[in-house]
């Protein structure tokens, strides 16, 4: 990936010229888009905030979330993030099976509102969207192929004692978190809110990046590139999604009119206020938690 973001970058030196980016920023665009990209700290906060089976203090969990941005550099994907906020509930006294089920409703949550967000802005913006899914009889097998998986995973597990055990122990701690958000619906929506404001942030950074270069971008486009970039770059287990994300996002705003001229000092500055600029408020963040015994 890297190689082949190198050789890209080299073929097409002349259309991108970094030489001239700085003369071309416009410095109060690229501060609203640093602002905002707080914002994402904040949403994991409240996010994580719901899905936790005790009461979270809203600014030790915010810098918890700092922290795991480091982690995220090291690790494919969130594992770096979720490891992050399994040790913090561990230490605040919470069972390891619950806080792991804690952080994978988190991400469920996550996953769901990012999902309706997509699905509210393709058909707000009466975008055409083509699934490509096979028709007749190929349809019925790709869900029969997974019945047919699960059922032989289950054999596979009841054949293994202490295997089913685990699995029962998480599956019936899913079901708790689960029942504690219905009876708390103020926790849900917590959660639910904290997992919006993460991609209206992200958003507000996007649409910020491309302006500060003259990019004439709207919310509504910047949102779904994001939604469409980002979750396509995710699908590459990368640590921090360094590269992958990247390209994805740089095809994804040149797929809708901006030439790399401006699509690749976009998403640079994008990259560097959402990530590379956390990166030493993550390290004194996790320096302080660890030193308070918190992480």
């Amino acid at each position: 990936m890297v190689a082949l973001i190198t050789w890209f970058a080299w073929a097409n030196w002349a259309a991108i010229n970094p030489a001239g980016w700085l003369g071309r920023l416009h410095w109060g665009w690229a501060l609203l888009a640093l602002a905002a990209s707080a914002g994402t700290l904040a949403g994991n906060a409240f996010n994580l905030m719901g899905s936790a089976p005790l009461r979270l203090r809203f600014g030790r969990t915010m810098a918890v979330q700092s922290t795991g941005t480091v982690a995220r550099l090291v690790s494919p994907a969130s594992v770096g993030g979720s490891a992050v906020n399994i040790a913090y509930l561990r230490r605040l006294g919470v069972r390891t099976s619950a806080a792991v089920t804690a952080v994978g409703i988190s991400h469920v949550v996550q996953f769901v509102s990012t999902t309706l967000l997509l699905l509210v802005t393709l058909w707000l913006g009466n975008a055409p969207v083509h699934m490509g899914l096979p028709s007749g009889r190929y349809t019925a097998i790709v869900p029969l192929a997974l019945l047919v998986a699960g059922t032989v995973a289950l054999l596979i597990l009841r054949r293994a004692p202490s295997v089913w055990a685990r699995v029962e122990a998480l599956v019936a701690e899913v079901r708790q978190s689960l029942a504690t958000l219905l009876l708390h619906p103020r926790r849900a929506v917590l959660g639910f809110g904290g997992s919006v404001l993460i991609s209206v942030a992200l958003t507000v950074s996007l649409w910020a990046a491309a302006h500060a270069f003259g990019a004439p971008l709207g919310l509504g486009s910047a949102l779904l590139i994001l939604l469409l970039g980002s979750t396509a770059g995710g699908l590459i287990p990368v640590p921090g999604g360094i590269g992958a994300i990247d390209a994805c996002l740089v095809a994804a705003l040149t797929a809708s009119g901006f030439g790399l001229a401006v699509a690749v000092p976009t998403v640079a500055l994008f990259r560097l206020v959402t990530l590379w600029l956390h990166l030493p408020v993550g390290l004194a963040a996790g320096a302080v938690l660890r030193r308070r015994g918190w992480l």
